[in-house]
């Protein structure tokens, strides 16, 4: 599993998951079949394909992947290996989260999180922390904001305490997301609170750029939710270098977003419709339906 989990999304923030194209997937999952195909795979070699293919094919048909993650647990509980019979689960969680079975989706995080449990690795350890924030994504699609903040609350405790190698990732990704609860329930001091918690853990532990890009923008969001234009604008210009060096087109298409909302704040009517305008044209060329809607 130790997959950061992705900053989530909430309908108007202009902030969103970017997921690799379905080319990249299927050709993805064919080198995996593959792989399953070779004469004299190991079983814990078979066991790690089948769960690279359930985690992808969560993304594109959920069916398939619990075919392929069953067949994971079956093999990994033949060997009592709780740390990936766990992980099969918490994919299972993911691929209900995915089709809006939310209820189904916390069933399976938490039947992983009592293997995990069981196994008591460094790895299954760091595993119970990313499977709270699982849980916390799901209970908050659920409407129970509080809950949400509250397992998010808990993995931070826990990865506080620990020395993962993934430790600086996941709080990061903890702190945005606790904001983003707090952006969506428009109590944008808050969210600004968090955001800032995980800008400077994103500046202290060299956290990859399009995240630290990510996080930078949503401190800009804030502060223009916050009616702060001032500090919205130098925020904004951190974030228009990193967008700059980082060079991902779906970064670009949340950044002129977050302009246009800026310039809107200041009135600038023609500037904000510019932007906005820019914003959509990346939104189409990543293929990202939500972020053109929002505009």
């Amino acid at each position: 599993m130790c997959k950061g989990l992705p900053l989530l999304i909430f309908t108007g923030l202009l902030f969103f998951q970017f997921i690799p194209d379905g080319q990249a997937r299927d050709k993805y999952s064919d080198s995996l079949k593959n792989e399953l195909n070779k004469p004299g795979l190991t079983d814990s070699a078979r066991i790690e394909a089948l769960l690279q293919l359930g985690w992808n094919y969560s993304f594109i048909n959920a069916d398939t992947a619990r075919v392929y993650l069953h067949e994971a647990i079956a093999l990994a509980t033949r060997h009592k290996n709780f740390n990936k019979t766990g992980e099969a689960f918490a994919y299972i969680g993911t691929s209900f989260s995915r089709t809006d079975h939310y209820d189904s989706a916390l069933y399976y995080y938490k039947k992983a999180e009592t293997f995990f449990s069981r196994d008591g690795s460094a790895e299954a350890r760091l595993n119970i922390v990313i499977g709270r924030m699982g849980m916390a994504t799901v209970v908050l699609e659920q409407g129970y904001h509080q809950m949400a903040i509250r397992y998010y609350l808990e993995a931070i405790d826990s990865l506080n305490k620990s020395n993962f190698p993934e430790k600086w990732t996941n709080l990061v990704t903890a702190y945005t997301n606790i904001g983003l609860v707090y952006n969506d329930q428009q109590q944008y001091d808050k969210a600004l609170l968090y955001q800032q918690k995980a800008l400077e853990l994103c500046g202290a532990h060299g956290i990859e750029i399009a995240k630290a890009t990510q996080v930078q923008q949503l401190v800009a969001l804030d502060l223009v939710n916050l009616k702060q234009p001032d500090q919205a604008k130098a925020a904004l210009h951190k974030a228009d270098s990193l967008a700059g060096k980082a060079n991902l087109e779906y970064l670009f298409a949340i950044q002129y977003g977050i302009q246009g909302r800026y310039f809107l704040e200041i009135k600038k009517y023609n500037s904000a419709i510019a932007a906005f305008n820019r914003s959509i044209a990346y939104a189409r060329r990543t293929g990202n339906l939500f972020q053109e809607a929002s505009m």
